[in-house]
């Protein structure tokens, strides 16, 4: 009788044929791993970006909505505008150049408050190139509106385009009331 031969152990190809399946395995998981890192990067710059602008839009609303008057409601567009609030005292929003960033900002006689966070920027270097826009329209009548318009991004764009993220921003305010400023 002849004896047989028992084969404990793999061989060659078997090994390199499970080291290929493995790789491949790690490669795409590695792929959807860092694809949804990015994608988690992005909505959070995103989510950040649209909190600031929507409380930057609801300040300024409720505002325009409460003024007494705007000064210079003439129909042209214009990177700032001023309201008289119920206590008389005058309200600026616009562009302020904070530093190197470009943000929006109401300012009184009791000072400047900036209505985007540090992070975040109007776009330009300059706030003549930032791309905040007020139109106010004076309707005969009836109470003035004001169409505001602008985009965020943040701060330090990366090269990236996961790491880039900008939105923009649009709304229209009508006052309550109307009285000559």
């Amino acid at each position: 009788m002849k004896k047989r031969q028992l084969h404990n152990g793999f061989t060659f190809i078997e090994i390199l044929v499970a080291t290929g399946i493995i790789a491949l395995i790690s490669g795409v998981s590695a792929q959807v791993f860092l694809s949804a890192s990015r994608n988690a990067v992005k909505s959070d710059l995103i989510r950040n970006i649209k909190q600031n602008g929507e409380y930057s839009l609801e300040i300024m609303s409720r505002m325009i909505q409460s003024a007494k008057s705007i000064s210079a409601c003439t129909g042209a567009p214009s990177a700032s505008f001023a309201i008289k609030n119920q206590d008389d005292r005058v309200t600026t929003f616009g562009c302020v150049l904070d530093g190197t960033v470009t943000r929006i900002a109401s300012g009184s006689a009791i000072g400047t408050a900036y209505l985007t966070t540090s992070g975040l920027t109007l776009g330009g270097a300059t706030c003549a190139q930032s791309s905040l826009m007020f139109l106010c329209t004076p309707n005969s009548g009836l109470p003035s509106t004001v169409r505001i318009n602008f985009s965020l991004s943040q701060l330090g764009v990366g090269v990236k385009n996961y790491e880039k993220a900008s939105v923009p921003f649009q709304t229209t305010a009508t006052m309550r009331s109307d009285e000559p400023f």
